[in-house]
């Protein structure tokens, strides 16, 4: 808590550390707690690292269930998947939420470059609706496939989905404009992850 309020950080990545070109990405399970300890963060929702191929990806999410299972209480488990992987993709799925998934996240950059209001996710946004599943989306206002105008385009499709947009469209130049264009949309929500460090340009005053 800080200040005796519940914290929630509803977007965070948990997987094994990975050696990459930005040097070493991830964080264990026992990591990330710690951070949530020293920040007064009560629960995280956490998500993996995105994968190319199924069998990896579901290794990613066994990764998270494990978290869950040591820190049943703090954590709120989200898989990443693609529509590419067809029938594979929804069996997944009905096998995380039997096993307490929460959610979906989309990465379209990372796993096929499908336009974010494609058609070939109506599979899975009717069967995260069906499990009232928050479905998170990547948004960046410089993409060609994941702007928050084509994401809005998705919550426009299904009204009855919740969505979340993640990042606020990663560009401090129109984070600011973000809640207005969204304003009309009951069903969409806004994450601060990876936002500019200024706080003006997240939160306004009227």
């Amino acid at each position: 808590m800080i200040d005796g309020m519940f914290v929630m950080d509803c977007h965070t990545h948990c997987y094994k550390p990975v050696d990459t070109i930005w040097g070493e990405l991830g964080q264990t399970h026992e990591q990330l707690i710690t951070r949530m300890d020293r920040n007064g963060i009560d629960v995280s929702v956490i998500m993996g690292q995105h994968r190319i191929l199924p069998d990896d990806q579901w290794q990613q999410t066994e990764y998270l269930l494990a978290a869950v299972k040591l820190y049943p209480n703090r954590f709120i488990p989200v898989m990443t998947y693609t529509p590419f992987w067809g029938e594979r993709t929804l069996d997944d799925m009905r096998r995380g939420k039997e096993l307490g998934v929460k959610g979906v996240k989309l990465y379209t950059h990372g796993q096929g470059f499908y336009p974010i209001d494609s058609p070939m996710l109506d599979p899975m946004m009717e069967l995260a609706m069906d499990f009232d599943w928050v479905v998170m989306i990547h948004t960046d206002v410089d993409s060609k496939v994941c702007s928050p105008h084509l994401g809005l385009r998705l919550a426009r499709r299904y009204p009855s989905a919740k969505i979340q947009f993640s990042h606020m469209g990663m560009n401090s130049d129109i984070t600011s404009f973000m809640p207005d264009w969204c304003s009309e949309y009951e069903n969409v929500y806004l994450d601060t992850s990876d936002t500019p460090n200024l706080p003006n340009f997240v939160y306004k005053l009227p």
